[in-house]
């Protein structure tokens, strides 16, 4: 997926079609469902340039927490980046947030990179390219990355630049990539593809489960319910708008009515059901009398 301001330069499909045999599309959206599909690649040069609604960030959560891999690409990837170094924390930041990114900054200096090299405890262990043109990177295209993640790979300079890093938690499948179109990003895209995502090698399509469920919510005026109806149990959680669980619960087989507590203050929540092994999201609003 990627925004439409994007030109030439993001050359993935040759890269893909090299090693992965499966179908690949490439959309300017995301696809109604995730689950087909073995790894969603995102390109966005700039997070307000095509901001990924809450709605689909939360989804592409859910999609790397059952066992998705995902790989965002960009320049800048936090909201508030020109408000004090996206210190501030942005609704429109809640995957990246989940990632592990919690800020970004950039230098007042103009710069090269020598080589861009790895990291040997990750799957980027001994990649090492070399950077023959050396043209000046201007003042404020540097990112410096800051958060709870493992940085993957480098750009070498006087201090080394990180420019490529994985979740803290290795139970998910994400990369997050502040993209320079050198001598190493091909090759890069090939250990993502191979090495992390495991991608490479007989490559199929495998259909996953979806629950079989249906939530909606209900109102009387007085008090507002998530009617769940399922043919086994499950676990309902509620996040708000920033991806923070709010509510937990587990839905008996059959499903029921769940209400939903009147401490919340009103706002944009989502519903995620989990149930037969696979999970579901569902937004709603809720309004305080």
């Amino acid at each position: 997926m990627q925004d439409s301001g994007l030109g030439e330069g993001y050359d993935l499909e040759s890269a893909l079609r090299e090693n992965y045999d499966g179908q690949i599309d490439s959309e300017y959206s995301l696809p109604s469902n995730l689950s087909n599909y073995d790894a969603i690649f995102i390109f966005y040069r700039y997070i307000d340039s095509g901001t990924i609604s809450i709605a689909d960030q939360l989804r592409l959560i859910d999609y790397i927490r059952n066992g998705g891999k995902l790989y965002w690409e960009g320049i800048r990837f936090l909201t508030n980046f020109y408000n004090g170094g996206a210190s501030v924390p942005h609704p429109n930041d809640t995957l990246a947030s989940f990632i592990g990114l919690k800020g970004e900054g950039v230098d007042a200096v103009e710069f090269n990179f020598d080589r861009f090299f790895g990291v040997d405890s990750e799957f980027t262990n001994g990649f090492e390219v070399g950077h023959t043109y050396n043209p000046l990177i201007p003042d404020g295209n540097t990112d410096f990355p800051r958060g709870n993640f493992i940085p993957v790979l480098y750009g070498e300079e006087e201090v080394d630049d990180a420019i490529a890093w994985i979740p803290a938690d290795t139970s998910i499948h994400a990369v997050m990539h502040h993209a320079l179109y050198y001598e190493y990003y091909a090759p890069f895209l090939t250990r993502v593809l191979c090495d992390y995502f495991g991608l490479c090698t007989d490559a199929v399509e495998v259909q996953k489960p979806t629950p079989s469920a249906t939530l909606r919510m209900v109102s009387d005026g007085n008090e507002t319910w998530l009617n769940v109806e399922g043919n086994a149990t499950g676990e309902l959680d509620i996040e708000n708008a920033l991806g923070v669980r709010v509510f937990h619960c587990t839905t008996s087989q059959g499903g029921g009515r769940i209400q939903v507590p009147n401490t919340l203050p009103s706002g944009f929540y989502f519903a995620r059901l989990q149930m037969n092994g696979a999970s579901e999201m569902w937004p709603f609003a809720f309004v305080q009398e």
